[in-house]
């Protein structure tokens, strides 16, 4: 976990409000807009934001971590109904 007990996936111990939806895959697609990078996992497009937690083996990642074909676990939220935004993402080491 990022606070450095236990085991298991960051997911689970981060904070939320409400429930966040989850999605696992593999990163399809990588593309970008003036703020955001967008990835496509399965037939969902995530929007990463630069306050997306980014985690690597549970240990602090970054945008560069996220390459096309690396498998993915994410926790995201609906915002509009074409807009879904990641609130954490886990890249499988």
């Amino acid at each position: 976990t990022p606070q450095g007990t236990g085991s298991g996936s960051g997911l689970t111990a981060m904070p939320s409000v409400g429930q966040p939806q989850r999605v696992e895959g593999e990163n399809k697609t990588i593309s970008s807009t003036r703020t955001n990078r967008i990835l496509e996992v399965g037939d969902l497009k995530l929007e990463v934001e630069p306050n997306t937690v980014i985690l690597v083996g549970c240990k602090p990642g970054a945008m560069a971590d996220l390459k096309q074909g690396v498998k993915i676990k994410a926790a995201y939220e609906v915002k509009e109904p074409n807009r879904t935004v990641a609130t954490v993402i886990e890249v499988e080491s």
